[in-house]
């Protein structure tokens, strides 16, 4: 994929746009204005092609991101990078083990991590509790774990 169309696409993803999600134009309108005038030229010629394409579609005046272009996107990303987010998260917490994990705890983070992630985040977080590092009792209360403690620390 050429650097122009590939430009157009990190848009949706600055955005966090789900698969089949919309975008404004006027919002790629608004990123595209800020780059040099060789790429704003060529920017409508670029996003038909990206819509020929099938990486990006439109639906009622609006661009939206298809299966195609979140997949294009986040390729390089997978469930262990969103579990990795998650441990250095909990790191970050300075947890011992037995220490109590409030579900809130995870609203900050998912809030600042990219759409994939956030996408990803409840089998990744299921992937850690099967791993051990979190132990979940039988009222729903997390508990961080010794194996937590001796794998982050």
């Amino acid at each position: 994929m050429d650097q122009l169309k590939q430009r157009i696409l990190e848009i949706f993803r600055e955005f966090k746009t789900p698969v089949n999600g919309i975008l404004k134009p006027q919002s790629v309108e608004g990123r595209i204005r800020n780059w040099d005038r060789r790429s704003q030229d060529d920017a409508n010629e670029a996003i038909n092609e990206l819509i020929s394409e099938e990486y990006i579609g439109v639906k009622d005046n609006w661009y939206t991101l298809t299966q195609k272009g979140y997949n294009h996107l986040n390729e390089d990303y997978s469930i262990t990078d969103t579990e990795n987010i998650i441990l250095n998260f909990l790191k970050s917490r300075n947890l011992k083990a037995g220490d109590v994990i409030m579900p809130n705890w995870f609203n900050s983070l998912l809030q600042n991590i990219g759409r994939v992630h956030f996408d990803n985040f409840n089998t990744a977080l299921q992937n850690v509790i099967h791993k051990g590092i979190i132990e979940v009792r039988s009222n729903n209360d997390m508990f961080f774990t010794q194996k937590g403690y001796d794998e982050l620390y």
